[in-house]
Order: structure tokens, then sequence, then C-alpha cells
């Protein structure tokens, strides 16, 4: 197996299955993705404002880069892709709801998969959220919690956030099963920011009240994009 990414997500992964990720340009280069058996296609790019002012670097980097890489796999092709397919408006997306992202990322992304599922051994793996311990927002908040510090958690958008050994194990099974399509891996929950981030308050004994509620305001930033896998 192929990890492709070295950003946090490609990184876990990577981590998970005892392996070392590969940045895109090794990856258009190395003869190891023609022969590997799995590539998994876990890089691209996320920042949302930075998408929407410059939606021809989100093209390229999601759909352009992993497309290149997937022309020259010789297995499967795995594209890790994003809640971020859909508007939000209703929440409980399934594999089989149409996207209709309402972001450039978003719409980079789609494309991204409609690229990779014209691949006869390509594999979409819909996520949200993806965290572990050590990920850089629970360290962040980890550490306001314990100066005493309050921070503001949004109770007004929700997704389904993932483990990211639940995903790496989805992805597995996925793969030893022969599957191909669209698939969503992501956590069984629908919560908001305030939810999750007093929950890892709990968890690491640190005071809960000090997580208080705010309100997203961000237009870049669907309400309700909360994933079910069938």
């Amino acid at each position: 197996m192929i990890v492709v990414g070295r950003g946090y997500v490609g990184r876990s992964l990577a981590a998970c299955w005892g392996v070392t990720p590969i940045g895109t340009v090794e990856a258009l280069e190395s003869p190891a993705v023609t022969i590997a058996p799995v590539v998994v296609l876990a890089g691209g790019i996320k920042a949302l404002a930075l998408c929407e002012r410059d939606p021809a670097l989100a093209v390229a980097k999601n759909l352009r880069e992993p497309a290149a890489i997937a022309a020259r796999a010789g297995g499967t092709v795995v594209y890790i892709s994003t809640d971020y397919v859909f508007d939000g408006r209703r929440g409980g997306y399934a594999p089989s709801d149409a996207p209709n992202p309402k972001t450039a990322y978003g719409v980079s992304k789609v494309r991204g998969e409609d690229a990779i599922l014209a691949s006869p051994r390509g594999l979409v793996v819909r996520t949200a959220h993806v965290m572990s311990e050590g990920c850089p927002w629970m360290e962040w908040l980890t550490q306001r919690l314990a100066r005493g510090e309050p921070v503001h958690a949004w109770e007004n958008a929700f997704n389904s956030p993932t483990p990211v050994q639940y995903l790496a194990d989805r992805i597995s099974e996925a793969v030893a099963a022969g599957t191909t399509g669209i698939i969503h891996a992501a956590g069984g929950r629908r919560v908001n920011r305030l939810e999750l981030f007093r929950s890892v308050a709990e968890i690491r004994g640190l005071d809960p009240s000090l997580v208080e509620p705010g309100v997203c305001e961000d237009p870049l930033v669907p309400r309700d994009i909360s994933l079910v896998h069938a």
C-alpha cells in the first residue's frame, strides 16, 4: 500500500497501516505507484478561503494531481473525499445522495471524485473531521482549557467527526472486499463543535464549562453535513 499525502490525514492513515507516506511529486515519478496493489490519495488542499480566492489551485490539488497519480496506478485507487461535497441544508447524507457543494473546495473534490470513479478500480471514501490523539485542534483545545482560558465553539454547525483508526479500518475492509464506487466512512454521531469540544474536555479531565456556545457565521461552512453510511 502507498499513501500519498504528508498532511495530517495522510500521515495519520499511514501510521495506522505502518507505512511511510509520500508526497505528490514522488508519487508522480515513483515506479512503485505502478505496481502497488493499493494507492490511497490523502493529499490535496482544504483551506476554504484560499480555495475561494484561487479555485484553480483547488482544482490542481484536488483534481489534476490525484487524477495524474491515479492514471499511473496499477491497483486500486482510494480517493479520500469530504462531507463538503454537500450543501448542508439537511444533514444525514448517504453515499447515494447527489453532491451539491457550496464552496470552491467542495466543487474541486467532487471533480476529483468523478475522475477517480472513472477508473475501473476507483474507490471514493468520504469522511469528516478526522481526529486522533495528538491531532492539532485537540492539542490546541487542551492547552487553552488547561490554562483556564474560555473557548467559543459553534452550536449551529454539525458534522460527523471520525477517529482516524476507524477510517483506516473502513478503508482496509472496503479494499479487501473489492469495493468500488463511493462509501462513507465517518463517525456514527451527528454533533456540533460545542458538543465535540466539551466531550474532549471531559475525557481529558478539564472543565467543560470553559467551552462556551458560539455561532458560526462563516458562509463557507455548511450548517449540517453529517454523514450516514447507507
